[in-house]
């Protein structure tokens, strides 16, 4: 029993080393909502520009994870990781003292070649940590993540508390904007993460594959005990030597009707994951409440809720996924999103604009006069108000002055969205979010599982790319409502697709799920 907490202890504490990046990973991404609205007013963006600050870095995403596959296969996963723990502090420190918005997004999008954390880290538990643990283990990587996107929010909403606003600056901390601020204090966590770095050993399954059979039976006895390391050298050595990952074995695997089925399948979850939303909701959960009439604290504020209600129902799916399993989860997750995009689109469905008098006085001076024949008048829909605030506002007042024009004058029922919104959260949470890389990292081939699982990754990543660049255009061009109702209508699609395609993999070793893939491609369909 003693050996056994003993090693348990040992898994856990590389897990949670690893899984550090996850919480850099979730403070880098999530950082960009509270600091999105100043820069674009500050550098006066549109809302294209917008968007793609916000996303640029999960495009530079998609090469980082194509090339993370291959190069952990060759140079190992730790000095990979090492690698990407440079890749967050350079682009930390580099956002912060950006002179304009291309520096920026320069900075940005150099970040984003280290989102390819999401692939190491579960490939790294996954090559380490015992089947009866794995999904808990790789759900430590996803709990890190919320718990960074959790810390993102609660400093961005510090940060703006304690500055103060400078006329013609925005807000400022010290005699510095804030959001310089925002960025600047990601390179504590990142520093932290690549000094944990430097005490893990390379996983056993990537020894065994370079040949180095002595070290991976060594680790493996100290991670799993001796009698199980064993097993472990047994099932991994069948694997390796019945195919060896060169270049034409690799391409032979990648072409096959059974990879294909494979990855298809993989494809489902991982568009899945994005395209209902998540990161359009988690980016720019300030500039949507926003829309509710939140003023920049509240909305901050409320975006923090968010960050804390993820991090709970997180550790639900941790508590769950080794318990339910994977696919109940996926499905309910889906249905839950489902519900909470009706609800959020009726709310803003059911929203009239009215700019009073009152609210005039409060606008700046040089804008009264041009809004003045908007005063009184009321608006169904904020597609209609937009419009009309862009026929009296030069383009540069309408971007710099939107948000607090649809604050002074939206009329909403502000606790169905943020009930919807929390529901959202709640299912997302404790699915999607965790589910999807447990999945990836167990149904690949062993010879290509860092490849596939890059690729994964990468349309993954796309996917996140897209619905982040288009939903400030969206806002503006179909309205808040139409776009939330697109997301559920996803939810309900790929809730489908899962019901359809997606197995059950929980509490099988990576051999056995492989056997089973292999068996029913090969398997005869029955007769009728």
């Amino acid at each position: 029993m003693g050996n056994t907490s003993q090693t348990d202890g040992t898994i856990l504490r590389l897990a949670a080393i690893v899984s550090l990046g996850g919480f850099v990973f979730g403070y880098d991404a999530v950082v960009i909502s509270g600091a999105i609205d100043p820069v674009a007013q500050r550098f006066s963006l549109s809302a294209w520009h917008k968007g793609f600050l916000v996303a640029v870095p999960t495009l530079t995403a998609i090469f980082g994870t194509l090339l993370v596959g291959p190069l952990s296969d060759r140079y190992g996963r730790k000095a990979l990781l090492l690698t990407v723990a440079w890749l967050y502090i350079v682009s930390a420190l580099t956002s912060a003292v950006a002179t304009d918005a291309w520096m920026l997004t320069v900075s940005r999008a150099l970040g984003g070649f280290a989102f390819s954390s999401l692939v190491l880290g579960p490939l790294y538990i996954s090559e380490t940590a015992a089947a009866r643990h794995r999904g808990q283990m790789v759900s430590m990587n996803q709990i890190a993540i919320v718990i960074g996107l959790s810390v993102a929010y609660f400093s961005n909403l510090l940060v703006t508390s304690l500055s103060v606003t400078i006329p013609g600056q925005g807000l400022s901390l010290l005699g510095v904007a804030s959001w310089r601020w925002m960025f600047a204090l990601e390179l504590m966590p990142a520093i932290v993460w690549l000094l944990a770095l430097t005490a893990i050993p390379e996983t056993p399954r990537w020894l065994l594959g370079q040949g180095q059979t002595e070290k991976a039976r060594t680790l493996l006895e100290r991670l799993h005990g001796v009698s199980h390391a064993r097993d472990l050298m047994q099932r991994a050595h069948a694997e390796l030597s019945a195919r060896k990952p060169g270049l034409v074995t690799v391409l032979a695997i990648l072409r096959s009707p059974a990879f294909i089925a494979i990855f298809a399948i993989a494809s489902v979850v991982a568009v899945a994951q994005q395209i209902t939303g998540v990161n359009a909701i988690y980016f720019y959960a300030p500039t949507v409440f926003h829309q509710t009439g939140a003023g920049i604290n509240a909305s901050l504020l409320q975006a923090s809720v968010i960050g804390v209600l993820n991090l709970v129902f997180t550790f639900v799916a941790f508590l769950l996924v080794d318990r339910v399993g994977r696919r109940p989860l996926l499905l309910g997750g889906l249905i839950g999103i489902f519900v909470s995009m009706i609800l959020v689109g009726i709310g803003f469905d059911q929203a009239r604009y009215l700019l009073d008098a009152d609210a005039l006085l409060r606008l700046p001076a040089e804008l009264q006069a041009g809004l003045a024949p908007l005063v009184g008048q009321a608006f169904e829909s904020d597609l209609a108000f937009n419009a009309a605030l862009r026929e009296v506002l030069s383009d540069a007042d309408y971007r710099l002055h939107r948000n607090l024009l649809l604050e002074l004058a939206v009329e909403i029922n502000a606790p169905l969205i943020l009930f919807g919104l929390c529901l959202f959260v709640a299912s997302f949470a404790s699915s999607l979010g965790p589910v999807m890389w447990i999945f990836l990292s167990e149904v690949f081939p062993g010879p290509v599982r860092g490849i596939a699982l890059a690729m994964a990754a990468a349309l993954n990543s796309l996917t996140s790319f897209l619905v982040q660049l288009a939903f400030p255009v969206e806002l503006e061009r179909i309205g808040a409502a139409a776009t939330f109702w697109i997301y559920g209508g996803f939810a309900v699609a790929f809730a489908a697709l899962i019901w359809a395609v997606v197995p059950e993999t929980k509490g099988r070793t990576l051999e056995e799920i492989q056997a089973s893939f292999t068996r029913t491609q090969r398997a005869t369909p029955p007769k009728s």
